[in-house]
């Protein structure tokens, strides 16, 4: 394995607020690097797709991001499901893990994120 293999990593935020200038909590975007290929999808509480993304630069890092629209039209504050399906340059397949015991937990390719206005 080489170096530049060992760091590679996905992390996705779980709140946003559209509009604010705070770069960590304006629009919403996964972090990551070292990525061969990635889907995103966000969906609301009546599994409609509101957003998705494939979109990776050079290095393998996400590029678009949501801005809690649907069609043009701000989306109302709330939770919202997202669902990631990334493979590392590697090979591996991102699991959705963290750092923490996860002992008796499921690796599960989505979670939440709650929309703030």
């Amino acid at each position: 394995m080489s170096y530049q293999q060992l760091f590679k990593g996905l992390y996705v935020p779980n709140v946003f607020s559209p509009g604010n200038t705070d770069a960590l909590i304006g629009n919403w975007q996964p972090k990551g690097e070292k990525l061969a290929s990635y889907r995103v999808e966000v969906y609301n509480r009546w599994q409609e797709l509101q957003w998705s993304s494939d979109k990776l630069d050079e290095n393998g890092s996400p590029t678009e991001s949501w801005d809690g629209t649907f069609k043009g039209v701000p989306c109302q504050p709330g939770i919202y499901i997202w669902r990631i399906q990334a493979t590392f340059i590697d090979g591996t397949t991102w699991q959705n893990q963290d750092i923490g015991n996860r002992e008796n937990m499921p690796n599960l390719d989505l979670g939440t994120i709650t929309l703030i206005r």
